[in-house]
């Protein structure tokens, strides 16, 4: 087998997300790909992937060859369509990532038009509230809202989440209005459980920080979840404008504290920092870019 057949088997089992599954997409035995998995870290005499019954995950090795071996393929996709004459069809797989509620609400448009744009061109689409890891997991971009600490990632900036809080009409008749973040002492929090800390720090409208802690009475990791808790009256949540619009503008949920500024989060999509970027890949983040809304 050759050297390019062997990243493509590679590459494949990568995103596939297992060996079974490659094989299984691959249409060969599962056997003839693990012996070529073997036969390729043998020749590099390194291993790039550890695996259990349970679990595969990339080495440091496997990251780097996979990331790698990703830019010759695509740049090899590239260069044939160019010299065939087809150059401006834009062809080949793109896996991309993005939290649930971020995806069925400020998604849907956007692709849409992307897909198209440019027909022969495949898009899987991951929706997920945790942070997926790109590398291992075989993705070509994410949508990550809020602070970026991966230094291994380029980053392009799509626009800005703001976070509101909010309760149902009939959580305030059962506590009483709430005026100011002194109302907000004591009051049950339904809380986005992939968030660490149970606190939230305010400005107020005379520009004073403040810090309000609480003790969740209901947690989950889903923001379509909370905000329909929300609804019910089970309590007050800060949620991300572009879940808590539709349910204030039809008045099934009220903002509190609309005098205190609301705190702002940044959305990007990022990618894997390497030398070689697709040029499917960058036509995705211009688009991206360029269609925001």
């Amino acid at each position: 087998m050759s050297q390019l057949e062997q990243m493509q088997v590679f590459i494949r089992i990568v995103e596939a997300g297992s060996i079974s599954e490659a094989a299984k997409q691959l249409g060969v035995m599962k056997s003839l790909v693990s012996r070529r998995l073997s036969g390729l870290e043998q020749r590099l005499g390194v291993s790039l992937l550890t695996r259990t019954t349970r679990s595969m995950k990339l080495t440091e090795a496997g990251k780097e060859f996979y990331q790698r071996s990703s830019g010759i393929l695509a740049e090899l996709d590239e260069l044939e369509s160019s010299v065939s004459g087809n150059a401006q069809q834009l062809k080949g797989t793109l896996n991309i990532a993005a939290p649930i509620s971020y995806g069925m609400t400020k998604l849907v448009d956007v692709i849409d038009g992307f897909t198209e744009a440019n027909p022969q061109l495949k898009l899987n689409l991951s929706f997920s509230d945790s942070r997926q890891q790109l590398i291992e997991e075989g993705l070509d971009a994410a949508i990550r809202i809020g602070t970026l600490t991966d230094s291994n990632l380029r980053a392009r900036k799509l626009g800005v989440a703001r976070s509101v809080f909010c309760c149902a009409p009939s959580y305030l008749e059962q506590v009483g209005p709430i005026k100011t973040h002194k109302d907000m002492q004591n009051k049950q929090f339904i809380h986005y459980s992939n968030q660490a800390f149970t606190k939230h720090v305010l400005q107020t409208p005379d520009k004073q920080q403040v810090e309000l802690h609480y003790s969740p009475s209901l947690q989950a990791n889903n923001g379509d979840f909370l905000v329909e808790m929300c609804k019910r009256g089970k309590g007050i949540s800060r949620l991300p404008d572009f879940i808590a619009d539709k349910g204030i503008e039809s008045g099934e949920l009220v903002q509190l504290l609309p005098d205190y500024p609301c705190a702002v989060s940044d959305i990007y999509v990022v990618y894997p920092d390497q030398k070689f970027t697709s040029k499917r890949l960058r036509a995705f983040i211009d688009y991206m870019v360029d269609n925001y809304q």
